[in-house]
């Protein structure tokens, strides 16, 4: 992969590389190259290996290829309102499903509700029940989410401040990049993902974002309806700053009309996925995700 303008680091075998030096790296070492913001060159002039964080490899050679761009099963979730104890010891007063049960995930918590001087973010959190589980001094902020391992894992010796009020606000759940050239002028982003929420008749929002622009936007508000499969096509038209885009996330007619940006694409793109509970006895995760770049 061809690539420009990023900091200087040494490859998987030992290769230094010097910082914005016009360099066709290797397989091995083009993830690292996107963690150390280098930017891919055009295609069309430099021909080459494409790669992406997650080092899955696609050559322009013959047919188009497919990059795997991101992805994760970490359920992120917006906790609803609950109540923390000593030792980031939660228990929620909203259920979540028995999947989350003895399961990682990582729940987003306002300022104070661990602990009197915790920042607001996502903490890594196992459940033991439904309702019950164990916050950790591990947070999430962009890329990939990891489990920890038990080693890694920092516990809270602390006090409980007790309840906690969920957020109403929209959360940043998920954030990667898209890096510049990636796509070219008819290229496509495809993004697939299961949502999943309480069954309530209040708003629960899931909004795709590239840069500052929406791509899919879905507000859930149905009794009954615990889950969304979301499918996201996002292309340009022929040029590298002119897309279109689908509305309503699924196969099939709509009654309303196809949406429209205007992105350089040459420049890299934060992708963001955005959660939203109306009421803060709510909850809403992104249970899985993918997304996909076939260059064009």
């Amino acid at each position: 992969m061809y690539a420009i303008s990023g900091l200087a680091f040494t490859g998987r075998n030992g290769t230094a590389y010097a910082a914005s030096v016009a360099t066709d790296f290797p397989p091995a070492d083009v993830g690292l190259a996107f963690q150390n913001n280098w930017t891919a060159l055009n295609v069309t002039q430099w021909p080459g290996l494409l790669d992406v964080p997650e080092y899955g490899v696609s050559t322009q050679v013959g047919s188009v290829y497919q990059i795997k761009l991101f992805q994760t099963n970490v359920p992120m979730l917006i906790a609803a309102t609950g109540s923390i104890g000593n030792n980031g010891a939660l228990t929620l007063t909203t259920a979540l499903p028995t999947g989350f049960m003895n399961g990682p995930t990582y729940q987003w918590f306002p300022a104070g509700a661990i602990v009197s001087a915790s920042l607001a973010g996502w903490y890594y959190t196992l459940m033991s029940s439904t309702t019950v589980g164990v916050i950790y001094n591990n947070t999430y902020t962009s890329g990939l989410p990891v489990i920890p391992s038990a080693a890694a894992l920092v516990p809270f010796v602390t006090t409980g401040p007790g309840a906690y009020t969920g957020s109403t606000s929209a959360e940043i759940a998920l954030s990667f990049p898209l890096p510049g050239n990636m796509m070219g002028p008819n290229g496509v982003l495809e993004i697939g993902f299961v949502a999943g929420f309480n069954p309530s008749t209040n708003n629960k929002t899931v909004t795709v974002k590239a840069g500052a622009s929406t791509i899919f936007s879905l507000v859930e508000a149905t009794t009954g309806v615990k889950s969304y499969q979301g499918l996201v096509q996002w292309g340009n038209q022929g040029q590298t700053g002119a897309q279109v885009y689908g509305v309503n996330g699924q196969p099939g007619t709509s009654t309303s009309a196809q949406v429209y940006t205007a992105i350089d694409t040459t420049s890299l793109q934060t992708i963001t996925v955005n959660l939203t509970a109306a009421v803060a006895t709510d909850w809403i995760s992104i249970d899985s995700f993918s997304a996909i770049v076939t260059p064009g």
